[in-house]
């Protein structure tokens, strides 16, 4: 099964680097195509929940817990992933970067989630799970709270 896997994300990763030149000469040994494929997999499985209404059990799960964390910014969520997934397959030795950007983009998300909360009435988990995924998810109720209390 591992075997399988890595294998798709190889070939995945190396769909990734094809695409114009700076990354054809990535090093075999600093590839990271395991952890790119991971992200755009799990951002597939959000955007399939999110964008396209997959429903069911699975679906109802996944939603969940996506938009119980982000509300209503878990839409822009496989884009993110998606973003970061290419980037790890295109760019791996460039961790400094990458971080930063990781840094960035969570400062960016808890932003973007604490101000959809106050757009969205400020509702409290008590006010229900789906309060809170309409909203801006227990992140967005964490970052506004304390602000919009003081």
């Amino acid at each position: 099964m591992k075997g399988s896997y890595l294998a798709v994300a190889r070939l995945v990763g190396g769909g990734a680097r094809s695409v114009g030149n700076a990354a054809a000469d990535v090093d075999p040994a600093l590839r990271r195509d395991g952890l790119g494929f991971a992200l755009v997999a799990v951002a597939i499985v959000v955007a399939a929940v999110e964008w396209w209404g997959v429903s069911g059990r699975f679906g109802q799960v996944v939603h969940a817990i996506v938009a119980g964390t982000f509300g209503l910014v878990a839409f822009a969520l496989p884009i993110v992933l998606i973003g970061f997934g290419l980037r790890l397959m295109r760019h791996p030795s460039a961790t400094q970067a990458t971080n930063r950007m990781l840094i960035g983009t969570t400062g960016l998300a808890i932003s973007a989630t604490g101000l959809t909360h106050i757009w969205y009435g400020l509702p409290s988990p008590g006010d229900g799970a789906e309060q809170l995924q309409a909203a801006g998810g227990v992140i967005g109720w964490l970052a506004s709270a304390p602000l919009v209390t003081g």
